[in-house]
């Protein structure tokens, strides 16, 4: 699980999926494709990000020795 953290400045709410809303600028994720969505309180919409998150697990032994290489 990561987590995503959004620019604090002002008085805003956020969301990851345009309906939920939160004052926290955090978002607790999985690996995957996101849209991060910020409004004002007052109800607009001033900008949306997409992202994605996704981690590589340290299993890889290019050279077939077994050695988990970094």
């Amino acid at each position: 699980m990561v987590t995503i953290t959004m620019s604090e400045a002002g008085d805003y709410l956020y969301s990851d999926d345009n309906i939920n809303w939160q004052t926290s600028h955090q978002f607790k994720v999985e690996n995957g494709n996101y849209t991060i969505y910020v409004k004002t309180k007052a109800g607009c919409l001033i900008d949306q990000r997409s992202l994605s998150i996704f981690e590589i697990p340290h299993i890889f032994s290019p050279n077939a020795d077994v050695i988990i290489d970094i």
